[in-house]
């Protein structure tokens, strides 16, 4: 029998509690990290102790972009987008309704713009949030209208409802549901609307709307009570006469005139109308022709009056987004022009030569000064009451500007890619400005790569080229840049020049087709990555598998199907839900994808498996994957740490409302930390961890110096991330190594070094040791070894592989070398080097065993039998079969067999058999 190394090292049983919370210091020469709770952070080694510390952390860069059509500021520096509505207070301050942008901008009395309430990335945040005016969010705002105490009333579309902003901006629901439109006459959020379009105050204060999708004018009274004035819900069409009995055809601008009549602009019918205070409906102006005729009221002709004030002699001024001129209705009936042409611009001068694009809003001071949004060309003009027109507030600007990287601008980012020279690449689209492949060469310099051609489908070198909507980048090995064109259902290949060429699929044809190159059909194919053979996978059918092409275009379907599913396996059997992007991690040899809230792994031989429920093991499986928040898209740097986007604050009652954006790591070890970004708020600022914001990063790049590259897509730039790493660690009992040896009780703390600055904050550990015997005290009963002492937990192995059981062998399994060692509590894997000093040899299966007892079991030699009658005779074999002791014994019968080896034995007496374990 085969003796084991009795040299036995003394192992150390430890218990880890963290104190307080974890780098908690806000060093300002070295950021500190966060450490996720459930992240573990330390684990042991035998008697060792080691830090698994977070790793490092980012100092984020701008690289490229800044934002447009949303900055506030001096008048003519500032910018707008589609500025829509327009009112003031008796302060004489402006406020717009920035349309795109679903926020309410401020232009104060002394001209400085501010964002009022929203946020200032509000253009990728719209929804419907009360609140604190920053952390309230609207959708397009229609209308907009101050009452006598500063308050400012809104109108939305989507959200169909009145919703109020006070002086100290408070936004509270007036009236309306905010979530489903209709119509319904009854008090605050009871009440239903179908589009307003236009509001305006009577002088009792009560508030008047446009019900544009209910063809009708509501009354909302100071205690929120609604009624129908003038219209008939559901009918439209054009009626005058009682007010009950009309009709509107699209109801929206109001004001009331100097004799207390309400007007009406009702666009579809192109007329003017007026609501007597006796409840009389009437045509003021239009004849109910679309054209731009002055004159008589009766003659003349309007192109989809939108929206209308008054001055203080009571001419009506009246705009439209379809038309880019002013209108004015004087108090004899006469209608001219008082600004503006029957063509588009963006000409200041006088009325009669001054050019508009799109008349949205237009409201009038005190002076007579009249102010007008130009939703076209995103500016505020001002009218003076002599006709001059000039530019009030914003200027123009180029959402697409190539040039240095400081003056370059970007819209919606999709992805971005890097090549092996230092590019990086990026793709965006916009509905109304292009889809284009943009590059950042390493000198800073911004260009359009390719793209922009208004057929979207076309192949062509450069800006001749067309996309869909440019989802994916992948940069294969030669330089080519790969797209997945989502809408288009095709893969498009761009060369470093430009070229731009269909790889696979065929433009408009989407499907679910495997086969060569055009005869392959995709549908709405996503975030894309190579293996280092050349292969490119792809996302496919919004995220529900993933498709294979080889280097010759061979398209084949390798993971998942068309159906939605979570379920792990191989090829086919897998499915997936949402997959939103894919990285391949170059140390393991896998794809990692994650799939909605789960991070997923996939073999390159097609297997799925899940990582979200096991203890982290150093293959990304950790208890922190389960989230609950959404993960936009991961990337592995060269050494195989994995780094993933967070968007905390999931959908709001289904709008797109989030709180905060980070970027995490997990390192190979599992340090799992928060790289840059805020998980409490989103935003743009360039810093390290502690400072930084991100906001909604679509896609992320490493460069060949492991930088990584992020398309912040609400924000509109590309930032850069420069890791610092850990390269030193401080322990209070003076180690300065990432493991230390850990045998006495006590509390230890240990700072983490980045280059030249130190931690601030410790983290504290509370260590107690418990001994572990030389040789584990073994426990049998009815064939059973049980390890102890208690307070430990053990291990058993057979020939090396762990057992199920971890506390105890039972005799009469196969034979073997069977070892057993003590583990942490907390079962992290921290075998300690105790096992014990013999090998065990399992017992025939064939062989009955009744009940017969050795006191003690196990023994060092001297024992006895019970369970015998008198003088029975028995024999002790070895495991070879060979007998080794025999003799006659009683029930209290002493005998000692120091002279054999340790190990197991088997005993007979009396037909009876039981093992015999000497351990010594």
């Amino acid at each position: 029998m085969r003796n084991l190394n009795r040299n036995l090292q003394l192992g150390l049983f430890i218990t880890l509690s963290l104190i307080g919370n974890l780098f908690t210091g806000k060093a300002q020469t070295c950021p500190t990290p966060a450490i996720t709770a459930c992240t573990p952070t330390y684990v042991c080694v035998g008697d060792s102790l080691v830090l698994h510390a977070p790793g490092g952390y980012g100092h984020v860069t701008t690289v490229a972009g800044k934002p447009y059509g949303n900055i506030d500021g001096p008048l003519l520096s500032a910018q707008f987008y589609v500025p829509w509505s327009i009112t003031s207070d008796m302060a004489g301050n402006l406020f717009v309704s920035d349309y795109v942008n679903y926020c309410i901008r401020k232009i104060s009395a002394s001209g400085i713009v501010s964002t009022y309430a929203g946020s200032q990335f509000s253009y990728y945040e719209h929804g419907y949030k009360d609140g604190p005016a920053a952390k309230a969010r609207f959708n397009t705002v229609t209308a907009m209208v101050t009452d006598n105490s500063g308050n400012l009333f809104i109108a939305e579309n989507g959200t169909d409802a009145i919703r109020k902003i006070t002086p100290d901006g408070m936004v509270s629901t007036f009236a309306g549901s905010g979530i489903n439109p209709g119509y319904v006459d009854d008090t605050g959020s009871a009440a239903r609307f179908n589009m307003i379009q236009g509001m305006t105050f009577d002088a009792a204060g009560n508030l008047y709307v446009s019900d544009n999708g209910n063809f009708c004018i509501r009354k909302i009274t100071p205690q929120g009570r609604v009624s129908t004035v003038a219209g008939m819900p559901g009918q439209p069409g054009f009626a005058d006469g009682p007010a009950a009995q009309a009709k509107f055809q699209s109801p929206a601008g109001l004001t009331f005139d100097l004799a207390g009549n309400l007007i009406v602009c009702d666009a579809a019918d192109y007329r003017i109308r007026k609501i007597s205070p006796a409840g009389m409906v009437s045509t003021l102006a239009g004849n109910g022709t679309l054209g731009f005729t002055n004159g008589p009221a009766n003659v003349a002709t309007f192109v989809y009056p939108a929206t209308i004030t008054k001055d203080a002699i009571g001419n009506l001024f009246i705009g439209s987004t379809s038309h880019p001129a002013v209108r004015k209705i004087s108090p004899d009936g006469i209608v001219s022009n008082f600004a503006g042409q029957d063509y588009t611009g963006n000409t200041n001068g006088p009325g009669n030569v001054a050019t508009f694009e799109a008349v949205a809003g237009i409201s009038i001071d005190a002076a007579g000064n009249m102010f007008v949004c130009d939703a076209g060309n995103n500016l505020i003009r001002k009218i003076t009451p002599d006709g001059m027109v000039s530019t009030f507030a914003g200027s123009p600007f180029d959402n697409h500007q190539n040039g240095p990287a400081a003056d370059a601008a970007f819209s919606r980012m999709l992805d971005i890619a890097t090549d092996a020279a230092g590019n990086v690449f990026v793709s965006e689209t916009d509905d109304w400005l292009g889809n284009l492949i943009r590059k950042i060469s390493p000198a800073g310099i911004v260009s359009t790569l390719a793209g922009g051609n208004e057929v979207r489908t076309a192949d062509s070198l450069g800006i001749k080229a067309g996309f869909y909507v440019p989802a994916g980048l992948a940069v294969s090995s030669t330089g080519n840049i790969f797209v997945s064109d989502k809408e288009s259902g095709t893969i498009r290949k761009v060369t470093p020049a430009g070229m731009v060429s269909t790889f696979a699929g065929t433009a408009g044809q989407t499907g679910h087709e495997d086969g060569p190159g055009p005869a392959a059909k995709f549908n709405a194919p996503g975030k894309m990555a190579f293996d280092p053979a050349g292969n490119l996978y792809v996302a496919d059918n919004n995220g529900t598998c993933i498709r294979k092409i080889n280097p010759s275009g061979l398209v084949s379907t390798f993971a998942g199907s068309i159906n939605y599913g979570r379920e792990d396996g191989i090829g086919a059997a897998a499915s997936f839900t949402d997959i939103g992007s894919i990285a391949f991690n170059p140390t393991d040899g896998f794809f990692y994808l994650n799939d909605n809230f789960y991070i997923r792994r996939l073999s390159l031989s097609g297997e799925v498996s899940t990582l979200a429920s096991a203890t982290y093991s150093g293959n990304y499986n950790s208890p922190c994957l389960a989230f609950l928040d959404w993960l936009s898209t991961i990337a592995f740097d060269r050494s195989g740490n994995l780094y993933f986007t967070v968007n905390t604050g999931p959908l709001s009652s289904g709008w797109n409302i989030r709180s905060g954006t980070s970027i995490r790591r997990i390192t190979k070890e599992g340090g799992m930390s928060i790289l840059a970004g805020d998980p409490e708020m989103s935003g743009f600022a360039d810093g390290d961890y502690t400072t930084a914001n991100l906001y909604f990063p679509y896609g992320m790049a490493f460069d060949n110096a492991d930088n990584l590259y992020v398309a912040d897509t609400y924000t509109r730039r590309v930032r850069k991330i420069s890791i610092v790493n850990t390269d030193g660690y401080i322990w209070s009992n003076g180690a300065q190594t990432q493991k230390i040896t850990a045998k006495q009780d006590g509390v230890l703390s240990v700072k983490v070094r980045y280059g030249a600055c130190t931690t601030e904050s410790s983290n504290i550990i509370e260590l107690t040791t418990v001994p572990v015997p030389q040789t584990p005290v073994i426990t049998y009963y009815n064939d059973t070894l049980d390890a102890g002492p208690d307070g430990l937990l053990f291990q058993w192995f057979f020939n090396g592989t762990p057992l199920t059981d971890l506390s105890r062998y039972r005799i009469g399994q196969p034979d073997g070398e069977y070892t057993v060692a003590a583990i942490n509590e907390n079962a992290i894997a921290c075998t300690s080097a105790v096992s014990l000093p013999f090998v065990l040899n399992g017992l025939p299966a064939g062989i009955s065993k009744t009940a017969l007892h050795t006191l003690p079991n196990p023994t060092g030699g001297s024992f006895r039998i019970a369970g015998l009658k008198k003088s029975a005779e028995f024999s002790i074999f070895n495991s070879l079969g060979q007998p080794v002791f025999n003799g006659t014994a009683d029930n209290d019968t002493q005998l000692n067999i120091s002279n054999l080896p340790a190990g197991i034995y088997r005993l007979f007496a009396e037909g009876k058999q039981t093992s015999l374990v000497k351990t010594e």
